[in-house]
C-alpha cells in the first residue's frame, strides 16, 4: 500500500509540476507584449495587426477597392517568396506614400505581417486604370487566410480578407517551377504526371503581359528557370527597365534563364537589357537544310524538317551544338554561358516554328535543355514522396539538415532520453522499495511514507528546476551560417545567411541584419522547412500556438516583435547585395589541350582565407591552409589537381581498397561538409549520395557554374560580413554567439585556350 500511495502521489505531483511550468511559460508569452493568436482556431485576419493593436480598428473607405494577383500567373510555392501584385482601384493618384500590409501565416503557423511603404513614383498604372504595386511575401500554411491593407497618412484606405479558396492553391515547396515569358516554346510537353494525376514533374507559368512580371529580383526566388521567347515582340518591348533589372539581378544571383531567338530577335537588337543577356551580337539569319547533327544530339531517329536559325556571335560561351546553313556557314544552335553566378542557355531558333511543333521528339530536346537546371528523373521519382530512408527525420531536403544542425547550441546542455529514463527509474526506486524498507520494515511506521515521498518529490522538483536554470540560462544565443559569393568580374557580393535565435525564456525581440557596407540591399524573412514533418510547411500542426503576431518591415529589413517561446528558437534567413572592393585580381587560363588551369590565384580580400580549395570543372586544387591578404599562389602544369567528386564524397583508399565516407542525414555536427554539399550538390551526385533533395534553395548549388569557364575559390573567414542583431524594448540579457560559420566563394573568369 505505501508503494501504491506514493506512486499515485508521484504521478499527481509530476502532473502539477508540468502544468505549473506550462502555465508560467504561457503567461510569460501572454505578458510579453502583443496579444497572442491561436492559429488553430482563429484566422490571423481576425486579430488586429501589430501596427493597429493599440488603437481602435479603422473603417476603410468604400471608394478604394483592392485586387490581388498571386505568384506568376497564379503559380507560387508554399514557403517560398510569393510575389503579390496589388491593384488599387478608385485611387487615380496619390501625393502621399502608401503603406501596404499583407498578413498571413509563417512556417510555424504564427501570424506575420509584411509591411512596406511605397512612394508615388513606385506605383504603376495598369491597363485597367488601377494603380499597381508588387510586394513579396511568404505563406507558410496551405489554409492560411491572407489580409491586405493599404494606409495613407495614418488612414486605412482599403482592406481585403481572402480565405485560402479565394486565391490560387500553392505548389509544393520542392516543386520545380518554369516561367515562360512570351510563349512556352513547347516546354510543357516535357512534364509528366503521376498515375493519380495529383503531381507533375514541373509546373509551367505562362506570362502573357508585362504587368504580370514583378519588379524586384527577390520575387523570382521561387523560379527554377525563366524562358524568354522573342516571338512575342510586343510583350518583350513593353517590359519596363526595372523589370529587366530584376530579372538580370536574379540570374546574376544564381538563377537560370533560357532564351529562344526567333525571327523577331532582330527587332530586339537595340534593347540594351535583352542584348546584355546574350553571349554576343545577333548577326543575321539562315536556314538549316541538314538537321542531322541535332537529331544525333537529341538521340532520335525521327527526322525534323528544315528550320530557320538566328546566327549569333557565341563569344566566350560554351557551344554545345553547331549546324551548317544553306550557305555552308556555321550556326551555333545551342550555347550556354555564365551570367554572374547564374547561367543562360540560348537556343538560336524559334522552337514554336512548324518544323519543331510537328517534330515528335521536341519533348526530348526540351528534356535535354531542362536537364541543366532540373533533374527531371529525380523529380519524376520523388513526386510528392520523401526519398530514401529519411522520412523518420521529418525532412527530405538538405535545408532540413541545415536547420537541424543550427538547432544544436554547443553551450547548452541537453538531457538525453536515456538520462531522463534513468532519473525516473531512480526516483521510483527511492519512493518505492527504499521507502517501503525505510517506513515499513525499519521504522515500522507506514504513515511515514507520506512525509518521505513528499520530501523526496519536493527536493526532486527543486533540483530539476535548478538544473533547468543551469542548462537553459535566461539569455539569448545565436547560431549563424553564412555563405558570401563574390563575383570578381564586377566586384559584387551576394550573401546568404541562416540563423537560429534561442531564448531561455519567452520574450519578444527585434531581429535585423547588420552588414559592413551601409548601402547593402538586405532582405530578412523567416526560414521554412519543406515536408510534412513536425514544423514542416505541409504539416497540419501549428507548432507555436499562442505566439504573438509580428511584423517584417521590408523597408528597413527588421523583424519586429517576433515571439520566441521558452527555451525555443526562431529560424530566420537573409540575403543581401553589396559592392566589394577587391585589392588584386586573379589571372587564370586553361592549359591548351587539357582541362586544367595555370596562372596565379590571389586572395583579393582584406582578411585571411582558411581551408581553401580551388575548383574548376571536375577538378579541385589543394591550396595552403591559410592564404594571407594579397598573397599569390601559383598554379601550373606541374600542379596536379584531384577529382572533385572524390573530394565531396569523402573517397579514400584504405588498405588497397577505395572507401566512401557515407552521408548521414541525421548528423548535426558536420556543418562544413553540409555546406560543401549545399554549394556543390550536383558535382557530388547529391541525390544518390545523400538520399536528400536540394530543391528548397537550389540556387546555392554552383555545380553548373564550374562547367562555364569559371573557377571558384572556396575558403573560410573568421570575421563575418554580416551579423544578426537582437534588440528588445525590455531589458535584454546578454546575446552570445555559438555556432558561427562564414564561408566565401570567389568566382573568377578563366581565359580559354585558342581555338576552343
Amino acid at each position: 500500500m505505501p508503494f501504491i500511495r506514493t506512486s499515485l502521489f508521484l504521478i499527481v505531483a509530476c502532473i502539477a509540476v508540468v502544468a505549473l511550468r506550462a502555465a508560467i511559460a504561457q503567461d510569460s508569452v501572454l505578458n510579453s507584449g502583443s496579444r497572442p493568436t491561436n492559429s488553430s482556431t482563429k484566422s490571423p485576419t481576425t486579430t488586429k495587426s501589430p501596427t493597429t493593436s493599440n488603437r481602435e480598428r479603422e473603417t476603410p473607405t468604400n471608394l478604394v477597392q483592392l485586387t490581388a494577383h498571386f505568384g506568376f500567373a497564379g503559380q507560387w510555392k508554399l514557403g517560398h517568396v510569393c510575389p503579390v501584385r496589388i491593384d488599387i482601384e478608385g485611387l487615380s493618384s496619390t501625393a502621399q506614400p502608401l503603406v501596404v500590409e499583407v498578413q498571413t501565416l509563417d512556417g510555424d503557423g504564427v501570424s506575420v505581417v509584411y509591411k512596406r511603404t511605397f512612394d508615388a513614383n513606385e506605383l504603376v498604372k495598369v491597363d485597367s486604370g488601377a494603380l499597381s504595386l508588387w510586394i513579396p511575401i511568404r505563406i507558410g500554411r496551405q489554409q492560411a487566410t491572407v489580409t491586405l491593407r493599404v494606409h495613407a497618412a495614418e488612414r486605412l484606405l482599403a482592406e481585403k480578407q481572402m480565405a485560402s479558396d479565394e486565391y490560387p492553391a500553392a505548389l509544393p515547396s520542392t516543386q520545380p517551377l518554369v516561367v515562360a515569358v512570351g510563349g512556352t516554346q513547347g516546354v510543357d510537353t516535357a512534364s509528366s504526371a503521376n498515375v493519380a494525376g495529383t503531381a507533375t514533374t514541373f509546373s509551367t507559368a505562362i506570362i502573357e503581359s508585362a504587368e504580370e512580371l514583378p519588379d524586384a529580383s527577390i520575387c523570382f526566388a521561387s523560379c527554377d528557370l525563366v524562358i524568354l521567347s522573342s516571338n512575342n515582340l510586343a510583350l518583350l518591348q513593353s517590359i519596363r527597365s526595372q523589370q529587366w533589372q530584376a530579372f538580370d539581378r536574379w540570374i546574376r544571383d544564381g538563377g537560370a534563364g533560357l532564351i529562344s531567338l526567333g525571327p523577331n530577335a532582330r527587332d530586339l537588337k537595340e534593347n540594351e537589357h535583352f542584348a546584355a543577356l546574350l553571349p554576343g551580337q545577333i548577326l543575321d539569319f539562315g536556314t538549316v537544310s541538314n538537321p542531322g547533327p541535332l537529331e544525333s544530339h537529341v538521340g532520335t531517329s525521327d527526322p525534323i524538317d528544315n528550320f530557320s536559325v538566328t546566327r549569333i556571335d557565341a563569344g566566350s560561351a560554351n557551344v554545345e551544338l553547331t549546324l551548317l546553313d544553306s550557305l555552308n556557314r556555321r550556326l551555333p544552335l545551342l550555347t550556354r554561358h555564365a551570367h554572374g553566378f547564374g547561367s543562360i542557355q540560348v537556343v538560336a531558333s524559334d522552337l514554336e516554328q512548324r518544323a519543331f511543333a510537328d517534330w515528335p521528339d521536341r519533348k526530348k530536346l526540351w528534356r535535354l535543355l531542362l536537364g541543366r537546371t532540373i533533374d527531371l528523373g529525380l523529380a519524376e521519382k520523388s513526386m510528392g514522396a520523401q526519398t530514401g530512408n529519411t522520412a523518420y527525420l521529418g525532412y527530405d531536403d538538405l535545408v532540413g539538415q541545415l536547420r537541424a544542425s543550427l538547432d544544436v547550441f554547443p553551450s547548452l546542455t541537453a538531457i538525453s532520453f536515456g538520462q531522463s529514463a534513468a532519473i525516473i527509474v531512480l526516483l521510483l526506486l527511492v519512493i518505492g522499495p527504499l521507502d517501503y524498507f525505510l517506513s515499513v520494515k525499519w521504522l515500522k511506521r507506514p504513515d511515514f511514507s507520506w512525509y518521505f515521498a513528499g520530501a523526496v518529490l519536493f527536493a526532486t522538483s527543486v533540483g530539476l528546476v535548478a538544473l533547468r536554470s543551469v542548462m537553459r540560462p535566461d539569455e539569448i544565443r545565436v547560431n549563424t551560417i553564412q555563405v558570401v559569393d563574390i563575383d570578381a568580374s564586377n566586384q559584387q557580393a551576394t550573401g546568404h545567411l541562416w540563423s537560429h535565435v534561442y531564448s531561455g525564456r519567452a520574450r519578444q525581440v527585434d531581429l535585423s541584419l547588420k552588414t559592413r557596407a551601409p548601402d547593402s540591399n538586405v532582405v530578412v524573412d523567416w526560414q521554412g522547412l519543406p515536408g510534412r514533418g513536425l514544423g514542416g510547411l505541409m504539416s497540419q500542426l501549428n507548432t507555436d500556438l499562442g505566439m504573438p503576431d509580428y511584423v517584417i518591415h521590408q523597408d528597413s529589413a527588421i523583424i519586429n516583435q517576433v515571439g520566441i517561446p521558452t527555451a525555443g528558437t526562431k529560424c530566420i534567413a537573409a540575403t543581401w547585395h553589396q559592392p566589394i572592393e577587391l585589392q588584386s585580381q586573379t589571372q587564370l587560363k586553361e592549359i591548351p589541350g587539357i582541362d586544367q588551369l595555370e596562372g596565379n590565384v590571389v586572395n583579393p580580400l582584406a582578411v585571411d582565407l582558411k581551408d581553401c580549395m580551388l575548383l574548376y570543372h571536375h577538378w579541385y586544387y589543394s591550396m595552403p591552409s591559410r592564404i594571407l591578404p594579397g598573397q599569390s599562389i601559383r598554379v601550373s602544369f606541374e600542379t596536379i589537381p584531384k577529382d572533385l567528386p572524390r573530394r565531396l564524397n569523402g573517397r579514400r583508399v584504405v588498405q588497397g581498397s577505395e572507401q566512401i565516407t557515407p552521408w548521414n542525414p541525421a548528423d548535426r555536427n558536420s556543418v562544413p561538409r553540409l555546406l560543401e554539399m549545399l554549394m556543390f550538390y550536383k558535382a557530388a551526385s547529391g541525390p544518390s549520395y545523400t538520399t536528400l533533395l536540394h530543391r528548397y534553395q537550389p540556387q546555392l548549388d554552383f555545380s553548373n557554374l564550374l562547367m562555364l569557364n569559371r573557377a571558384i575559390l572556396v575558403g573560410r573567414v573568421e570575421d563575418p560580413l554580416a551579423n544578426v542583431q537582437v534588440s528588445s524594448d525590455a531589458n535584454l540579457p546578454s546575446v552570445e554567439q555559438d555556432i558561427n560559420h562564414n564561408w566565401v566563394r570567389l568566382v573568377f573568369p578563366v581565359e580559354q585556350s585558342q581555338g576552343k
